[in-house]
C-alpha cells in the first residue's frame, strides 16, 4: 500500500511539473538561442521540430510550434515563423499580416 501511495505521489508531481512547461515557456527557450543574422545551418541544429512553410531561391521560411502532448485544444501552444534570406535569419514573428487599409471614397 505504501508503494502504491508513493507511486501516485510521484506520478502526480511529474504531471504537475510538466503542466507548468507550457508552449510559451518552451518557445521562450528557443527564442533565447536564436538571433538575427544567425546562419540557417545553426538554426537547423538548434530548432529540432520545424517545418518549411515556403522556399524560393533566396528565401526560406520555417514554422516552429511548441506545446504539450496533452494539450488537446491547442490553447497552450505557441509558434513562430523564422525568415531566412540568403541563409541568414532576418526576421521572426507570428506570421501576422500588416494592417489592411480601407479607403473611403466620398
Amino acid at each position: 500500500m505504501k508503494k502504491i501511495r508513493h507511486f501516485i505521489t510521484i506520478t502526480f508531481s511529474v504531471l504537475l511539473l510538466t503542466a507548468c512547461a507550457s508552449g510559451k515557456k518552451q518557445m521562450d527557450k528557443v527564442m533565447n538561442q536564436v538571433y538575427i543574422g544567425m546562419p540557417q545551418s545553426e538554426f537547423i541544429n538548434i530548432v529540432k521540430k520545424k517545418e518549411v512553410v515556403a522556399m524560393r531561391q533566396d528565401v526560406t521560411i520555417y514554422k516552429s510550434s511548441k506545446g504539450n502532448w496533452y494539450d488537446s485544444d491547442g490553447s497552450g501552444r505557441d509558434y513562430r515563423y523564422f525568415y531566412f534570406i540568403d541563409g541568414k535569419l532576418t526576421k521572426v514573428d507570428k506570421g501576422e499580416r500588416a494592417v489592411d487599409y480601407r479607403i473611403r471614397v466620398d
